[in-house]
């Protein structure tokens, strides 16, 4: 199901402005959640004052940020190019978990970061530059892609911390309610 997001969302650019998307898909997201952050029981809702603007800034990262570049990004990219640079996250979270939390980097990680990194380079590279297929505002789109798994990355490494704090329905649902 997820595979057809990015044909989805492609489509449904052309006839609805990026912003208006993104409200529609976390408005709906919030209208889903909200039973289920009601059901908990109230002291599990109570969130800390000093952790608010982590809490924020990792939502932003992960909904605002990411889906405003996704969307952007899709506009003026192919879906196929668009599926195949977000498969770039887990790669930059590997990277990224290493750099920041300090977790290990095992040999198949690390195999894995040069065979997708090879991947995403053949698929993409290979038409841009071989073929002759350039076109600056599909290169844009693909950095705006990029950017955008970036953004979930970094408020993914926020919200981590957070989730030894905070259930995951709560963190669900200051994303959603911040989006």
């Amino acid at each position: 199901i997820w595979g057809g997001n990015y044909v989805f969302a492609k489509i449904t650019l052309t006839e609805i402005p990026i912003m208006s998307l993104g409200f529609l898909r976390f408005g709906l997201a919030c209208i889903l959640i909200l039973p289920f952050l009601f059901a908990l029981a109230e002291n599990d809702r109570k969130i800390k004052f000093e952790h608010l603007p982590k809490l924020i800034l990792g939502a932003l990262l992960i909904s605002c940020i990411n889906i405003a570049f996704f969307y952007m990004g899709l506009k003026r990219t192919t879906a196929i190019d668009a599926s195949v640079l977000e498969l770039s996250i887990p790669v930059i979270s590997v990277i990224a978990g290493w750099w920041f939390l300090k977790e290990k980097i095992y040999y198949a990680n690390f195999a894995g970061i040069i065979i997708s990194v090879l991947g995403a380079l053949s698929v993409i590279g290979v038409p841009l530059l071989l073929l002759g297929n350039f076109s600056s505002k599909q290169f844009v789109g693909n950095l705006l892609i990029i950017a955008s798994s970036v953004s979930f990355v970094a408020g993914a490494l926020i919200m981590k911390k957070m989730l030894k704090i905070y259930s995951t329905l709560i963190i669900v649902a200051v994303t959603f309610l911040t989006a």
